[in-house]
């Protein structure tokens, strides 16, 4: 499985942004993996920083590149 600095360098290279790692973590949970546990989290229940739903696809485009999803 890739690491989160993986699909940001990526994302970045392909496709001109920088993905939050926040995002990678919100598009792991919808596609049914298990995002990793922030330490700096605030709040176990909600996010602060949602992906927006324009970047969810190149998020996964890069999740499919390294194999985590189909």
């Amino acid at each position: 499985m890739a690491t989160y600095m993986e699909i940001v360098k990526y994302v970045k290279k392909k496709y001109g942004f920088v993905a939050n790692t926040t995002w990678i973590a919100q598009v792991k949970e919808i596609n049914g993996l298990s995002p990793n546990k922030a330490h700096n989290r605030k709040n176990s229940g909600k996010r602060l920083d949602e992906c927006p739903p324009d970047k969810i696809k190149f998020i996964e485009e890069a999740m499919r590149h390294f194999e985590m999803i189909k």
